[in-house]
This record gives C-alpha cells, structure tokens and sequence, in this order.
C-alpha cells in the first residue's frame, strides 16, 4: 500500500513538473512574443516618422520655390497629405449644418470630412503648411474652411500657435466659409469669449506670446474678465522680457519675413474690402491700438451688421488711449442718445476732453450745445466762436461744411441780437444779409 502511495505521489510530482515547465515555456514565449511586438512597433513608428520627415522636407523644397508650377505645387500638397497622415480631406456639400445667411448657405469647417492615418496626426508642420496651402490656394483649392478645420485639429492635440489663432476667432465671432457666390471670406456669429478664454489660457500655459498680450490687454482693461493690473503684468512681463533680451543681443531685434505672400496663386480669391478692414482693424483694436479701435466702431456702425452698442464699447477703448476723434464721438453718442441714454451733461464732458485736444467735433459739438441750450445756457457769441474755431479745421475734416453752417448761423443770431439792442424794431431778414456776407465756403 506504502508502495501504491509512493507511485502516485512520484507521478503526480512528474506531471506537476512537466506542468510547470510548459507553464514557463508558454510564460517565455508570450514574454518574447511580447517584446518583439514592442520593437516591432517602435521600428515602425520611428519609420513612419522619417518617412513624414522625408515627404514634408521633399513639399517644402518645392514650395520655397516662388518659381515652383502649379502642377509642383499640387504635388507638394500631395506629400503634405502623406506626411501629415491625412487620408481623406473633402467639403461636405451635403451637411445640414450650412448656415444659412440672406438665402445663400455657407459651409464651415463643420462641414469638412476629415481621415487621420490611425487617427492620429503624423507631422504638425506639414498640417501647419496645408493650412496656408488651402488658404492662399498654392497647389490646394482655396478654401477657408478647411484651412480652419485644420486650425482646429492642431488646436485640439495642444498646439499653442493654433490655440491662440483659434481664440482671437472665437472672441470675434468670425466663422471662415467656403468659397461662395459672395465671395465671403468668413460669417459674423455672435463671438464665443468662454472658449475664446479657455484657448487663451492653455495657449498661454504653452508659452505662446500672442495669448499672453492677448490675456494682458483684456486684464488691463476688463475686458470679459474681473480688470487686475496686477494679472496684466503677470502675463505681459515674459513677452517684454523675451523682447528687450532680443533687441540686446548684437543685430538688434529680427526682421519680418513676408514670404507668405510671396507666389501667391491667381487663383486665390481676392479679401473683400469691408470683411478685410473689420478683420484688420479689430485684431489690432483688441491689441491696444486707439486708431485701430476708432476704426472697428466706424465699421460696426456702417456695415451691414449694424452693432451700435459695440461699437460705443470701442470707442470708450480708444478714448482711454487718449484719442480725441473717440471722445468727440462719444459726446456725440450721448447728446443724441444713440446707444446710451441721452445725457447733456456726459455728452459736454466728452465734447470739453476732444476740445481740450484741440479735436474740431468736439469744439463744434460744444458750438451747437451753446447755439442750441442743449444742457448750456444759450449764448450766441460763445457759440459763434467755437463754431468758427470748428470751420476753421482742416478741409479734410468730414464736418467742415457742417461747422461752417452752425458759424454762420450763430453769427446771425448774435449779430441780430447786437443790432436789436441798437435798432430795437430790426427786421430779422438781417440774419439773412449776415448769413449771405458771410464766407461759408
């Protein structure tokens, strides 16, 4: 029995062993299996890589060619597709989400049907190129709103450059289009400032010197957010560092290159003027620039899409930065009442602070508020002085003709006034005699 018990106990210790060591077999083989599934993976991203190097690089010589054929540059954009790992790229002309606008449909990069190769980017440098590829039209159809699709995929993966370009998009509300029957660049929509922010401040966490002036300015002035000198500096600080240290360094700061605009195709579609001014003048408007923030108040209440109450809201910014023209606009704002409650007293204030400048529409605002009693005693005399000061600006000035009429009106009524105190039953048709002597031209 001893004996059985010793036979079973040896066999089951042979088949635990042969168990094991097939268990170990198996374990190696995994192991090795494994690992070599590794390398073979490394292998290939590291090849897919120089691959997309190689094609990008081979683009781009062609490219900086400004003598490069439109047949050379289609083929760029071919290997650009190749190394960016793009696998299809189309307009969807089908998509419901077109907006309609005056009963024409636009496409946006909504509408844009876009493949990765393994749904992934593969070279963010050849995305950044078919992006100016599709918006200059070198070698790629025109078309904005692929351009800013593109845009939005680097933005998406943490690209700081594209996060900060997607932000000032959404805080001014532009939505680049297809090409159109209007020849559109882009649609006004009503501007996004929570995702505009939060694009500021990843691209701004990334170090990107147009987010961090961006998120300064609107620190300095409140601008969607609680104003704080003290965060404004925070943000500015590190760009005017890197600054003075370049304009330190022996050559002085570097130039600008233009090249961008260098070769452009014919094909592309020319900026529409009014579209291209808005788009100028607020981008450098939201920058600081008084002139810039005068002129997007002008466009906001001439264009199409009238915003009195933004416009006002410029013109406030550029007359913080000292700009008499705004100030004399806003006293205007306020002593008609457009987009504020009318107020006498503010709109003199403002009129009193673009005078002081020496600016002619305050000085003939403030004419015609002493011509008129418009929250001012009337007084004649002093309105004919300011109002000859005022006709007496320069011919460029837009309201010449309108200052040289309150003049001569108010140097009738003062010189009537005059003569009644002399000739107590004058005829009042002498206002017409010193309206007729006077030279209003």
């Amino acid at each position: 029995m001893i004996h059985q018990l010793g036979l079973v106990l040896l066999i089951l210790l042979l088949v635990c062993n042969f168990g094991s060591c097939q268990l170990q077999t198996l374990n190696d083989t995994v192991t090795s299996s494994s690992n070599s599934t590794t390398v073979d993976d490394i292998d290939k991203v590291e090849r897919e890589k120089a691959r997309a190097k190689m094609l990008y690089n081979k683009a781009m010589a062609v490219r900086q060619e400004a003598s490069a054929s439109q047949e050379e540059l289609k083929i760029s954009v071919h290997q650009l597709y190749a190394a960016a790992g793009v696998v299809h790229l189309s307009m969807n002309y089908t998509s419901p989400a077109g907006h309609m606008m005056d009963g024409e449909t636009f496409y946006t990069s909504d509408d844009v049907d876009i493949t990765w190769r393994n749904g992934s980017i593969h070279h963010v440098e050849a995305v950044r190129e078919l992006i100016y590829a599709f918006r200059s039209g070198r070698g790629a159809p025109f078309n904005p709103a692929i351009a800013h699709k593109l845009v939005k995929e680097l933005a998406k993966i943490g690209n700081q450059e594209f996060q900060a370009d997607l932000a000032t998009m959404y805080s001014l509300g532009l939505e680049p289009v297809a090409p159109n029957q209007s020849n559109l660049l882009f649609i006004l929509k009503k501007p996004n400032m929570d995702l505009a922010m939060l694009h500021y401040y990843f691209a701004a966490k990334g170090d990107d010197p147009v987010a961090k002036m961006a998120l300064g300015f609107r620190f300095l002035h409140g601008l969607g957010v609680e104003k704080s000198c003290e965060t404004a500096a925070l943000y500015y600080e590190p760009v005017a560092s890197t600054v003075i240290s370049a304009a330190t360094i022996n050559g002085g700061l570097p130039s600008i290159s233009k090249k961008r605009f260098v070769g452009v195709n014919k094909e592309a579609r020319a900026i529409p003027t009014a579209e291209h001014e808005f788009l100028h003048y607020q981008w450098f408007a939201d920058y600081g620039h008084a002139d810039a923030a005068r002129a997007v108040a002008h466009l906001l209440t001439h264009g199409p899409e009238q915003d009195l109450v933004s416009a006002l809201d410029y013109l406030m910014q550029a007359a913080d930065m000292g700009d008499a023209d705004a100030m004399a606009h806003i006293g205007h704002a306020y002593a008609n009442g457009i987009a504020v409650s009318q107020n006498n007293a503010t709109a003199k204030a403002w009129f009193l602070k673009a005078a002081e400048k020496g600016h002619p529409s305050g000085i003939l605002g403030l004419g015609v508020m002493h011509l008129t009693g418009q929250g001012t005693p009337v007084d004649h005399g002093l309105a004919a002085r300011y109002l000859t000061s005022a006709a007496d600006a320069s011919k460029d000035w837009f309201g010449k003709s309108d200052a040289q009429f309150y003049a001569g009106t108010a140097m009738c009524l003062f010189n009537l006034i005059i003569a009644r105190k002399k000739i107590p039953h004058v005829h009042s048709s002498c206002c017409a005699r010193v309206v007729k002597g006077t030279d209003l031209n």
